[in-house]
């Protein structure tokens, strides 16, 4: 049982450290007026990867090489999942 309460509260911990109060609210307003989920999961994904200080900070202390990847990654792997998302949810 312990094991498990580990688990819950090591995921608990990284989804809210990179998910802050307020995008979830946003998050649920949208998916409420319409929003597909695999967006939704996308735009989780690929918006703490586009914020102006996680982009900066990745510029500062990396070439434009590993930055270009950065975002590559980053974007491209916030749309596999929420293309994924889509499939699996239809």
């Amino acid at each position: 049982m312990s094991e498990l309460l580990w688990i819950f509260d090591f995921v608990a911990r990284a989804v809210w450290s990179v998910w802050p109060a307020f995008l979830i609210s946003i998050l649920l307003g949208v998916l409420a007026q319409g929003m597909q989920p695999g967006a939704a999961i996308a735009f989780l994904i690929a918006g703490p990867v586009t914020t102006i200080p996680a982009m900066t900070a990745v510029w500062g202390i990396a070439s434009r090489r590993v930055f270009a990847l950065y975002l590559a990654v980053g974007l491209g792997g916030a749309m596999l999942a929420g293309f994924i998302t889509t499939l699996l949810i239809n």
